[in-house]
């Protein structure tokens, strides 16, 4: 696999990670493709210094990340047997509102987004938009908004889910139990699936890093592991962009061990404050311009920014799952080494990425404190 380059994809998944990491929570996983695409579909109707806003958060100017996704459907329409990547895009249109028509026909050519019709005050508001984000996540993500806001008048929702089997699975007759030392300092018991064999493997004076392969190699799940246990939140530098690039820069073949656990977590946020930080505050301030978007140019900004995900690992592979969820309101009210075998046994927090070599897109990225279950 080559190298990631430093993209905006990769410079944006990198700093919503680090902004996120400074909760300091256990586990933070994230899917920056499904953010993206989100968003992306809301700048295709911003202007003036609301539209710079998102370019600055992005990377990219509007025009290339409508021209980025529609190179990411079709690099997707094309998948090697044994993994599944989808990605689906909806917007929900308050009744009797009407978009602009080439807003519409963006959103269908660049984004291949459904466009809805709903009455954000009815009861089944909030069931049909889960109902369909279910449904686009194979029932992994089954709550992506826990409460519709009556006074919406657009939601822009990104669904993403993917499924990998291992290039080479785990033997489960080899999966034991193992003591984790988890990202607040106590321990847990894990189960630890372990292999033998040759990795794309890297180490320095910080961290240890493996390259695990899903069917042909075109996606890979990225493990970073430091030599010192740390809290989630001291993973900031590790997360960062020029950071991950090193580390898949220095990765090579090498014959070794690795030790990883089964993983089963949940994890959901709101990034309203992280997209501020970033520098997207004036998307979510009365005065924003989205004049694109509707007929009659509406006085809209972003009121909710919910994003939610799951991450299941095992000896067959890894399923992971996305929601993000934008709600629009108008404006009235403000809410604003040497080559000798090497050993990894991920006994601690590490970092994880699901990353596609053929596009370099980083579609999912977290750092696990914790591995156990969730509910």
């Amino acid at each position: 696999m080559a190298a990631l380059a430093p993209t905006s994809q990769t410079l944006f998944g990198s700093r919503l990670l680090q902004q996120l990491l400074q909760r300091k929570q256990e586990n933070v996983f994230v899917s920056p493709a499904s953010v993206g695409l989100a968003l992306g579909m809301v700048a295709a109707g911003a202007h003036g210094k609301t539209l710079a806003a998102f370019e600055d958060a992005l990377g990219v100017d509007g025009k290339r990340a409508a021209s980025q996704a529609k190179q990411l459907f079709a690099s997707l329409d094309t998948l090697p047997p044994g993994v599944v990547v989808e990605l689906a895009n909806s917007l929900w249109v308050r009744s009797g509102l009407p978009l602009s028509a080439r807003y519409t026909d963006a959103m269908r050519e660049g984004y291949r987004a459904e466009v809805r019709s709903l009455d954000f005050a009815s009861q089944g508001a909030t069931q049909l938009v889960n109902d369909w984000v279910s449904g686009a996540t194979h029932g992994q993500i089954q709550s992506a908004v826990d409460q519709m806001d009556p006074s919406s008048i657009l939601a822009l929702v990104n669904a993403t889910y993917f499924n990998g089997l291992w290039e080479e699975s785990f033997d489960p007759e080899g999966t034991l139990d193992w003591e984790f030392t988890t990202g607040f300092g106590g321990v847990t018991k894990v189960r630890l699936m372990l292999a033998s064999g040759s990795f794309s493997y890297m180490r320095d004076r910080d961290l240890q890093a493996v390259l695990v392969p899903y069917k042909q190699g075109r996606f890979s799940l990225l493990v970073v592991l430091p030599h010192e246990s740390l809290a989630p939140a001291a993973f900031h530098d590790i997360a960062a962009s020029s950071s991950l690039t090193r580390i898949l820069a220095g990765l090579r073949t090498r014959r070794g061990s690795i030790g990883l656990p089964k993983v089963g977590i949940a994890y959901s946020a709101n990034l309203v404050p992280e997209l501020l930080e970033m520098g997207l505050g004036p998307a979510f301030t009365e005065d924003a311009d989205f004049s694109d978007v509707f007929e009659g140019d509406l006085p809209a900004f972003i009121s909710t920014v919910s994003h939610k995900t799951r991450l299941e690992i095992d000896e067959q592979g890894t399923t992971a799952a996305a929601s993000t969820f934008i709600g629009m309101t108008l404006s009235a009210s403000l809410t604003i080494t040497p080559d000798t075998p090497f050993e990894m046994y991920v006994e601690r927090p590490f970092l994880v990425a699901v990353i596609d070599g053929e596009t370099d897109l980083i579609l999912f990225v977290g750092v696990i404190g914790d591995p156990t279950p969730s509910e």
